[in-house]
């Protein structure tokens, strides 16, 4: 006998062995529409993080030429000069930038760190 005979029968129960059975008739039709669904969420987070950056710059400029405009305004808002309430405002915007530029930076590292 050669090794080929002797092995053959061996080989051929394996693949038998190995041969898996589907769980249900549709589940490769199912887990191509998930990986399709899940390519189409990740192109969305993309999307959505570089308009998270968009309106992040938008914002801080608008907060900061807010902060140095009102200031110029001869009014009073509740009996108090506006005034002195330049300094609080900026310290306020300036927190609320650092605090929202901090989390977008996490978040696109994080998605970044996703797709590799």
């Amino acid at each position: 006998m050669s090794e080929k005979d002797l092995f053959d029968p061996k080989l051929k129960s394996l693949l038998r062995e190995s041969r898996l059975e589907m769980p249900f008739p549709d589940f490769e039709e199912q887990l191509m529409e998930t990986i399709k669904k899940d390519c189409v969420r990740q192109k969305s987070v993309l999307k959505d993080i570089h308009l998270s950056w968009l309106f992040f710059t938008v914002g801080a400029i608008f907060g900061l030429v807010a902060s140095f405009v009102i200031p110029t305004f001869q009014k009073s808002i509740l009996g108090l000069d506006i005034h002195y309430l330049q300094y609080p405002l900026m310290i306020f915007v300036s927190i609320v930038i650092i605090w929202q530029f901090d989390a977008l930076i996490k978040l696109t590292v994080r998605q970044k760190q996703r797709r590799e």
